[in-house]
């Protein structure tokens, strides 16, 4: 895997990341806006590391 493929695997890491802690903070939120907003924020995050994996050429299997 080039370098670069690993730095844009660790983005979509980072991204899935902070989309979980927008959505665990989203859960303990009493304001239904807040917790909206925090929500949106996630399906944001996972919405950019999905165009990312999308460009990513698929893993070639080792040849045996």
């Amino acid at each position: 895997m080039s370098t670069e493929a690993k730095s844009e695997k660790e983005k979509i890491r980072r991204f899935r990341d902070r989309a979980e802690e927008c959505r665990a903070h989203a859960a303990e939120m009493k304001d239904p806006d807040a917790r909206a907003g925090l929500i949106q924020v996630a399906e944001s995050y996972e919405r950019m590391a999905g165009a990312i994996e999308a460009k990513l050429p698929e893993d070639t299997p080792p040849k045996s």
